[in-house]
């Protein structure tokens, strides 16, 4: 007798959404989690004679068939030794001071990211017909002769402005990096898209290590300041996968991938776009937009250049020797760290070393990221004021100074009379008058205003504008004895001084302007301050002029400032004395110690618990 079976006992385990979406999700997990085990297991595995011997025997003679494995692994121990050796120096540095170990981090910090990102590329590449010298030579070569091509562009042609020279060095340094790319992929007759992308990705990086190399000797005084050779070492390290390999990669897979690329648009489109990416980053600071700008930035030549990597490395996915079955079954059980569940003596002897070298090498970027903050010295930084009537207001500790920086010599007052005053030969050179000063719309009278002329003269005018009755000899006074005077001259020349119609070309000179061969009367413009200055509560201010004003700076701290050229805005540097860089420096430097002394502790107990395990077994 046949039994019926109720709709729902039947069709639950199939048709339920809710269980196919549980059911899904946890195979899209486990699979995800696979392929990140996988790939770390693939990374940081240890590497034996054959490996390294394969990798560096690529694209010779005999070793130029195949495919590549899937998974890179020599990038990552290159990136860990720079970052090692780069802490060292630094640190060496940094207590010595001894100059002539700076060069160190120069070679390190320039290469940490490019050559690094370089390496990745390479090892991603699935062909075996070029050799790891080879993409070196082109990246150092090809590189070099860019960035010549680049700055003799510079010497012709850069405009003036600060949003005009982006686009400029936008459009020139990826046609300069192109052309030479062009060249090269031409000349090695590399027709492959990934193969192009690499060379690209060479030349590109070749341009970035000469730029970052001088990036890091010039904006770190010649390598004497540990400072900001750390910072920009790190920071031009983590562009070097979104900036000038990046770009240079992208115009070179176009290149390859596009048939008759000069006369296709897809190839251009892609070279300008390129251009407009290279002319976005260099806008200047304009605050949070810049920030956005190269996040998209990041973001899309991140995406960009995983996407040709993906489509470049699909076909051979299936065949590649690293992703088989039988391959990755054999690591699982080799490693135990996917799926095995025998830990022998060999598998804490590789964690031992694995851990020990994770942790070194991750002390040694904490201690890179202190060097770039330098916690315990003296911090500045820039202060930028829009509204001019705040920073003085700020500048001068809220109080209303009134002067005037167009202030005319007062020429009524006698010499003597004045503040202070200089005189060469008879003549004045530098007059200074003193005026009680105005604070706050009240007239101070233990605080004054200064200012100081300074006076030149012609050969032609010396006695005409001689301040000092003492040693002007036209100007005496009548009622003295000429023969005191001057008793060798005649008593009747002496008296032409003193009657203005028996020469009234000498006297008229004195108190009329002198008239020009045109006719025409010669007027004087009022001498104007060399500089004023406030003596304030005992102590002397030099103003500043911003535009047509006039600022004091009693504030200590806005000691160091600069003007726009439209006048409109003030950029301050100060100190920051915040104690809270100190508190992350320590942090910083304990994360360090821990993350040493826990790689320490690691490795040696790995490596008792394998011995232990060695003899027990024997």
């Amino acid at each position: 007798m046949k039994t019926e079976q109720s709709p729902g006992a039947s069709e639950t385990p199939e048709t339920d959404p809710e269980q196919m979406s549980e059911n899904k999700k946890q195979g899209w997990l486990s699979r995800a989690r696979h392929a990140v085990a996988v790939f770390f297991v693939q990374t940081f595995r240890p590497r034996t004679r054959e490996d390294y011997t394969e990798l560096f025997q690529r694209g010779f003679k005999g070793h130029k068939e195949g495919v590549r494995n899937k998974y890179p692994w020599m990038y990552v121990r290159f990136l860990g030794l720079c970052i090692v050796l780069f802490a060292i120096a630094a640190s060496v540095y940094y207590l010595t001071g001894n100059t002539l170990g700076a060069p160190q981090l120069l070679f390190f910090g320039a290469g940490l990211g490019c050559i690094t990102f370089l390496l990745l590329i390479y090892e991603l590449y699935t062909g075996n017909d070029m050799s790891l010298l080879l993409v070196l030579g082109v990246c150092i070569i090809g590189g070099f002769i860019s960035v010549c091509l680049a700055q003799l562009g510079y010497l012709a042609y850069i405009p003036d402005g600060d949003w005009a020279e982006p686009f400029w060095v936008g459009f020139w340094e990826e046609f300069c990096k192109a052309l030479v790319t062009i060249l090269v992929i031409v000349v090695l007759r590399k027709q492959d898209p990934f193969a192009a992308f690499l060379i690209g990705v060479a030349i590109g990086s070749g341009f970035a290590l000469s730029e970052d190399a001088g990036y890091i000797y010039v904006y770190s005084a010649g390598l004497l300041r540990v400072t900001d050779a750390s910072m920009l070492a790190l920071e031009r390290a983590c562009m070097a996968i979104c900036t000038h390999a990046t770009w240079t990669g992208i115009i070179a897979w176009a290149f390859a991938k596009f048939r008759n690329p000069f006369i296709n648009l897809r190839f251009w489109g892609c070279v300008a776009l390129c251009m407009l990416m290279h002319a976005l980053w260099d806008l200047p600071d304009v605050g949070w937009i810049n920030i956005v700008i190269k996040f998209f930035l990041v973001v899309g030549g991140i995406w960009f250049e995983a996407w040709i990597i993906y489509k470049c490395k699909k076909p051979t996915l299936a065949v590649s020797p690293g992703d088989t079955a039988e391959v990755q079954l054999s690591i699982n059980l080799e490693t135990g760290l996917i799926g095995g569940k025998e830990k022998d003596a060999g598998y804490f002897s590789r964690a031992g070393n694995l851990a020990g070298c994770l942790c070194i090498v991750g002390a040694a970027l904490l201690l890179s990221i202190f060097f770039a903050f330098n916690p315990f010295a003296a911090r500045k930084k820039t202060v930028t004021y829009t509204d001019v009537d705040q920073f003085i207001s700020v500048a001068q500790l809220g109080l209303s100074i009134e002067t005037d920086p167009s202030r005319p010599y007062d020429d009524t007052v006698p010499l003597e009379d004045n503040y202070s005053y200089t005189v060469t030969d008879g003549l004045p050179d530098t007059i200074t008058q003193r005026l009680p000063a105005v604070i706050n719309g009240v007239e101070s009278e233990e605080n004054y205003i200064l200012y100081t002329y300074s006076f030149s003269y012609s050969n032609d005018d010396e006695e005409d504008e001689a301040l000092d009755p003492d040693e002007d000899q036209n100007t005496i006074d009548p009622d003295e004895d000429t023969d005191s005077t001057n008793p060798d001259d005649n008593p009747d020349e002496n008296q032409e001084s003193t009657e203005p119609d028996n020469n009234p070309d000498e006297n008229q000179e004195s108190t009329e302007p002198e008239e020009n061969t045109d006719g025409e009367e010669e007027e004087t413009e009022p001498v104007t301050p060399a500089y004023v200055e406030l003596c304030y509560e005992g102590i002397y201010y030099r103003g500043r002029t911003i535009g047509d004003r006039l600022v004091f700076i009693l504030n200590s701290d806005y000691s160091s400032w600069s003007v726009s050229e439209d006048a409109t805005k003030v950029y301050l540097t100060i100190v920051d004395d915040s104690p809270w860089y100190e508190v992350g420096g320590i942090i910083l430097l304990t994360l360090a110690g821990c993350a040493f002394l826990g790689g320490v502790i690691a490795f040696a107990a790995c490596k008792a618990k394998s011995r232990r395990m060695k003899k027990n077994a024997q």
